[in-house]
């Protein structure tokens, strides 16, 4: 396939466009070579179309070309036994043939397709049911927590529905705040209306006697601040507290006859005093929002000294639980020891257990010598190798002796060490004679391959014949019916040029005459004409008649020489018989 031709692009692309629709995901990677997408994609595909056959599919890159022969050879069976419409070769696959393989790509897609919706519903009832039963308790908890959360939201909604904010007083629409009051006059006014019943307590009957002792009293700081939280004056105060009806309430009415003249005094100056107390409020909740976030501080570090301690007692008990069984064990091993004494002191072997106690004993005071003693080699062998240092670095200079024996071991190492190298170059050398005469050998086809080959090459022998013959047959037809095309076209031609000149040629004697003698001759060419044909068909009659005879001939020499090839086949097994019982006699 010329993969620079813009055809052929387009067809392969058009092939893995399919394939990426069907579900064959593994065609959009580069790495792939083409031929590797396209069979891996027919091989997927039958696979995916739950056809049942008695083929083994299994497609894998770098395929060798024995295997991809195989391949192409199953898949073709299969695409048979499925009843593909297109017909497609296994040398059509190999040769990456996309006018043939563009139609049986687009047939198995949707083939898949059809095989996906049919089963879609049934395998995912399985994986819905087998995910049920695997991770039932992880479900069942979830769904307890989307319940719970969903009863907690409708909580939250109910209590939000149920206190949210309710005008409960009006103001009337004749009074409104004065032109120069502040926001956080209106914002009183505003938060009267929505049920602040700061101002209310301070004129209710339940306050006037707290009210006439704090006035009667020096001002102290609870005082002032509760006094100072309304600062409204008595009109204002009047006119905020009206009812849906627009009249004042009882309870303020009554509240305000009941109070005296100096506590009556004492309210207004203390709403006198209102803006100074503003001030003291914005500043009091900075200081509550500051001592606000200090605790939110001091409560987070308390938790991690919680986490802390939390942990510290998992370990001290883990540590615990660890010198428990540490204990238990012993426990175990003493009474094991115990039981083991008793029952040698009742079978009368205390002495032989007695023996073996020493015996352990001994061993253990002996690995004990054994490390002291590693222990005191350890230490000598350093000192040795400190005096070492020391005498090495105090020596005097060698002799000439020593040196040229030193030289002479020098030389000897460097020439061992050439030999070493030359060997190993020596080696490599052969090893990679060695890879390419494997890789000759693998480039040779076996005789499975080539076997694969005869058998494909007489499939495609067969083939070209079949084709051969169909097309003879076709030009013989063709041949045939333009023959039979001719002759009807003059036979028309004659009966036209006979019936235009019949009128005119009876109109006398001489043209009749010369009519029947135009007759004459034309049948007399159209009977040549005939004896010739006829004398082809008995010539072509002899052929095929000579031929029969000479395929029966044939046909029977063929017969006759398997008849003497089975005799002779019998004749040597007879042979070979009487050669095996002579040579038996003979022993």
């Amino acid at each position: 396939m010329d993969m620079s031709s813009t055809m052929s692009v387009e067809s392969l692309r058009e092939v893995l466009d399919l394939l990426l629709a069907g579900g064959y995901f593994r065609a959009r990677l580069p790495s792939v070579t083409p031929f590797d997408k396209i069979v891996g994609g027919l091989s997927w595909a039958i696979t995916m179309s739950s056809v049942d056959i008695n083929f083994n599919l299994f497609f894998s890159e770098e395929l060798k070309l024995g295997d991809k022969i195989a391949l192409g050879e199953q898949i073709e069976a299969s695409l048979k036994k499925m009843k593909c419409p297109h017909p497609l070769q296994a040398h059509q696959i190999q040769g990456l043939d996309l006018d043939a393989l563009l139609p049986v790509v687009r047939w198995l897609v949707k083939q898949v397709i059809a095989t996906r919706a049919e089963f879609g519903d049934v395998t995912r009832a399985y994986a819905l049911y087998r995910h049920g039963t695997q991770y039932a308790d992880v479900c069942d908890a979830v769904k307890e927590q989307l319940e719970g959360a969903k009863k907690n939201v409708e909580m939250l909604e109910k209590l939000a529905a149920k206190y949210r904010p309710m005008r409960t007083l009006r103001r009337r629409a004749d009074v409104a705040p004065a032109e120069g009051a502040g926001a956080q006059e209106r914002a009183r006014w505003t938060l009267m209306e929505y049920g602040h019943r700061g101002l209310v307590q301070r004129y209710s009957p339940a306050s006037t006697t707290s009210a006439s002792t704090a006035a009667g009293t020096t001002a102290s700081g609870s005082a002032a601040e509760g006094t100072a939280a309304a600062s409204i004056d008595e009109d204002d105060a009047t006119t905020m507290l009206t009812d849906a009806s627009g009249g004042v309430s009882g309870a303020f009415a009554a509240g305000l006859v009941s109070m005296r003249g100096d506590e009556i005094a004492a309210a207004v100056s203390q709403a006198e005093l209102g803006d100074g107390i503003g001030e003291r409020l914005v500043a009091h909740s900075r200081k509550v929002a500051a001592l606000e976030a200090a605790r939110d501080t001091a409560e987070e570090r308390a938790s991690a000294a919680e986490a802390r301690a939390k942990e510290a007692a998992n370990a001290l008990s883990d540590v615990q639980a660890e010198v428990a069984n540490h204990k238990s064990a012993a426990e175990e091993a003493r009474a094991s020891v115990q039981n083991a004494r008793a029952a040698a002191a009742a079978n009368g072997t205390s002495e032989q257990l007695e023996a073996v106690v020493s015996k352990l004993r001994d061993v253990d005071a002996a690995s004990a010598r054994v490390k002291a003693y590693k222990a005191e080699c350890r230490a000598s062998l350093a000192d040795l190798q400190a005096e070492a240092e020391a005498a090495t670095s105090a020596a005097p200079l060698l002799s000439a002796e020593q040196a040229s024996r030193i030289a002479e071991v020098d030389e000897t190492y460097n020439a061992e060490m050439e030999k070493l190298s030359a060997a190993r170059g020596a080696a490599a050398r052969r090893q990679r004679a060695i890879d390419s005469l494997r890789r000759k050998l693998d480039a040779v086809p076996t005789r499975a391959e080539l076997l694969q080959f005869e058998r494909r090459f007489v499939e495609l022998y067969e083939e070209v014949q079949a084709k051969l013959q169909e097309t003879r047959r076709h030009y013989d037809t063709h041949n045939t019916l333009a023959s039979e095309l001719g002759f009807v076209t003059k036979e028309y031609s004659l009966l036209s040029s006979i019936k235009d000149q019949f009128s005119t040629a009876t109109q006398s004697a001489e043209t009749r005459a010369n009519l029947v003698e135009t007759l004459h001759g034309i049948f007399g060419s159209v009977t040549k004409l005939l004896e010739k044909t006829e004398s082809k068909l008995a010539e072509s009659v002899r052929l095929s008649a000579l031929s029969d005879a000479q395929f029966a001939s044939a046909s029977e020499r063929v017969r006759e020489y398997n008849t003497r090839v089975r005799d002779l086949q019998s004749l040597s097994l007879s042979l070979e018989r009487l050669y095996a019982q002579a040579k038996q006699h003979q022993l």
